[in-house]
């Protein structure tokens, strides 16, 4: 199982760990059980234990809560934790699970940070289109002018070249 599972008394011990997060800490069940929640290894840090003690003295019900962990040997961890307030043997208990996403976390940066190059790169080709576009342009526009240039220099020409056969006939008359 890739959760861990916790379950505490009403006054906060730990009645039950699963296999999963004895193994993470590599200890036993007698290690851990009957300790308080605070003196537990879970390795987060304060602001986020004193929220977890808060909302379980208020009975808060809260899931998939992303923290980030800091383990000794293990280095940084992102976990999901969840924790609810469960009836067992007609007492209130608290039921807190986690499951382990550094992998997942890992592989959302590293998409976040291909993103981001690919982004760089849309953006300088785009910049490059549009500088190309922009010269293509200028270029269109200057040679539309030439042409309408070299179209009027034509008309001009044929009007001489008219002026010429005409001057022609009557000199040979």
């Amino acid at each position: 199982v890739p959760y861990s599972i916790l379950i505490f008394e009403p006054d906060r011990r730990l009645k039950f760990a699963n296999k999963s997060y004895l193994e993470k800490l590599d200890v036993d069940l007698d290690d851990v059980q009957g300790k308080l929640i605070n003196e537990l290894e879970l390795f987060i840090n304060k602001e986020t234990l004193q929220k977890l003690l808060d909302d379980t003295l208020e009975q808060k019900s809260v899931f998939n809560n992303e923290i980030k962990v800091l383990h000794p040997e293990k280095g940084e961890i992102y976990t999901l934790l969840s924790y609810q307030p469960v009836t067992i043997d007609e007492k209130q208990h608290y039921l807190i699970t986690s499951v382990d996403i550094t992998k997942l976390k890992l592989l959302e940066n590293q998409l976040k940070e291909y993103n981001q190059q690919l982004e760089t790169i849309v953006h300088q080709r785009t910049e490059d289109l549009q500088s190309v576009n922009k010269l293509l342009t200028n270029r269109n526009k200057e040679l539309f002018t030439q042409r309408e240039e070299l179209e009027l220099t034509l008309k001009q020409l044929k009007g001489v070249q008219e002026q010429l056969i005409q001057t022609e006939k009557m000199a040979s008359l």
